[in-house]
């Protein structure tokens, strides 16, 4: 029934006011709701998590897996963002597999481990004999 034109300037929300229906009284006074509206949809063949792209002054790549587990950072055309994913426009195709987090930064060529697929036997490794 109402909407505010201004955003709250600390929020960036939009206060608005609505009608509903209640006829089995489930509202009650004094509830209140968060609603998100889709304002536009884009199609996109290829989305990758924000944390799989990285950008420099150089431009935007993204580490993709190929099927021996061999890292390959290819420079990618980024598109639209939402908050958790951004469209590539061209670099990697549909079904690739993309590097979201590494404690370090993969290289060219790198042998890969997807997480769960467990590796050398690291026991003991480290510590000191007593």
């Amino acid at each position: 029934s109402n909407i505010n034109p201004a955003a709250n300037l600390q929020s960036r929300q939009f206060a608005i006011r609505l009608r509903l229906g209640n006829p089995g009284k489930l509202l009650k006074p004094g509830m209140y709701a968060r609603v998100a509206f889709e304002t536009g949809r884009t199609p996109a063949e290829v989305a990758v998590p924000r944390e799989a792209v990285r950008t420099t002054d150089m431009g935007s790549t993204v580490t993709v897996i190929d099927q021996e587990m061999k890292a390959e950072n290819r420079t990618v055309e980024l598109g639209v963002s939402d908050d958790k994913y951004v469209q590539i426009r061209s670099g990697v195709k549909p079904g690739e597999k993309v590097v979201t987090m590494s404690v370090s930064p993969v290289r060219d060529g790198q042998t890969v481990r997807q997480p769960g697929q467990g590796g050398p036997n690291r026991e003991g490794q480290g510590r000191r004999s007593q």
